[in-house]
């Protein structure tokens, strides 16, 4: 369904309450926790939930609007079951865990290292109210994802619970395509499996093709394939089936960044920082100033994340070295391997900011250690711009093969 945010949560509060007139009140209270907002924006949220569903006031076979009183959901839902259609019945029947997985939802539609760790303890607590909710159990499997993906845990430690999480909801539900997607990017960003990726993300998308995380997940397929053009088509129908999805957008950027098309990546990603101020989007247009030739322009984006994101730690002592502040660099750089003595911090990282420095022999180390503790985005090492200088190396070309095989 093309819904995140705001109208996702309303749809799925109205949706846990099938047949129950639910106040304007009730809805405002819900999904707008106590920020005091117009009143129209409860209406437009209904409208774009319509739209959505196919629905209209007059004619609705979902949402009935209750003049004076509020809405109500009216189509049929049922529980989570083997074989049941992928959509709104594969929620729960435990009112309270339907609440828990939705705000999860909501979070993990603007990911960072802040509201991953919050989306998670929602959906483990889901978990615990209905172990046979499918939906949460595929929600901590892209959670764990997200994790190893944003250097927040260690790779080796989270996709496995990943793993484990996306297999139970697969085993619980054959046919709930959120379940065949995880364990399809798992595949493709920590086993480096690109055949069965793609075989559990076109399964995914034969179960809902109107799957915006499956078609974003084929788009990542692509891109760690250098197959830009494909992976830019993928993206794009995810961003048409969720075009309010942050996390979409900037990922447009970064197809366009891995092509080396850094004017066209500034350009989305700077209109897509005036709508969303994503972490990882600046993260994404910091880097493509350093690729222009501009690591002042990059630091100055890099210096207005609020949060980490992916490959954020390498960022400013990399950008640091390509300004010619080397001495900065190296004390950042000291920083981050102090730092990995007592918690994680990414080998991939350090290999970027070696890159950078001009010590190619610690970069391929590290690069190394990177493929053996999979340190994201270790799959896109082909693609890297951070490393374009390293494509005739030996060693480099060795670990390339290592990755293909």
């Amino acid at each position: 369904m093309a819904l995140t945010g705001r109208p996702f949560e309303a749809l799925h509060y109205l949706v846990s309450r099938p047949g129950i007139v639910v106040s304007k009140a009730d809805l405002f209270r819900s999904v707008w926790k106590g920020i005091s907002v117009e009143e129209n924006s409860l209406a437009r949220c209904i409208s774009a939930i319509r739209k959505a569903l196919g629905d209209t006031p007059k004619g609705s076979s979902y949402i009935v609007t209750e003049q004076g009183r509020g809405y109500r959901f009216v189509a049929q839902v049922k529980t989570p079951g083997i074989g049941a259609d992928a959509g709104l019945d594969r929620l729960s029947g435990n009112l309270d865990a339907n609440q828990l997985y939705v705000s999860a939802c909501s979070l993990l539609s603007r990911p960072g290292s802040h509201t991953i760790l919050l989306a998670l303890e929602k959906l483990e607590a889901a978990c615990r109210l209905d172990p046979a909710f499918a939906l949460a159990h595929a929600g901590i499997a892209n959670a764990n994802v997200l994790l190893g993906v944003f250097g927040l845990a260690a790779p080796l430690k989270v996709f496995p619970r990943a793993r484990a999480a996306a297999s139970a909801a697969v085993a619980l539900c054959d046919t709930l395509a959120d379940g065949h997607l995880q364990l399809g990017h798992i595949a493709a960003m920590f086993e480096l499996d690109r055949t069965s990726a793609d075989s559990h993300l076109r399964r995914a998308l034969r179960l809902d093709e109107r799957s915006a995380m499956a078609h974003h997940h084929m788009a990542l397929l692509a891109m760690t394939a250098g197959q830009f053009d494909d992976a830019l088509v993928w993206m794009r129908r995810a961003l048409d089936l969720q075009p309010l999805a942050a996390n979409i957008r900037a990922n447009i950027g970064m197809i366009l960044y891995y092509a080396g098309r850094y004017q066209e990546a500034v350009a989305l990603l700077d209109a897509t920082v005036e709508i969303h101020d994503f972490a990882h989007a600046r993260s994404l247009l910091g880097r493509c100033w350093l690729r222009l030739g501009q690591p002042e322009k990059a630091l100055e984006q890099f210096s207005l994340r609020k949060e980490a994101s992916i490959g954020s730690a390498a960022d400013e002592p990399a950008a640091l070295a390509l300004a010619g502040r080397l001495d900065e660099s190296e004390a950042k750089l000291d920083a981050l391997l102090a730092s990995r003595k007592t918690g994680y911090v990414s080998a991939y990282d350090l290999a970027t900011v070696y890159a950078a420095q001009g010590v190619r022999a610690l970069s391929l180390d590290w690069l190394d250690i990177a493929m053996e503790e999979r340190a994201q985005p270790v799959a896109a090492l082909g693609v890297d711009p951070a490393f374009r200088a390293f494509y005739g190396e030996p060693r480099f070309l060795a670990l390339l093969h290592r990755l293909r095989n």
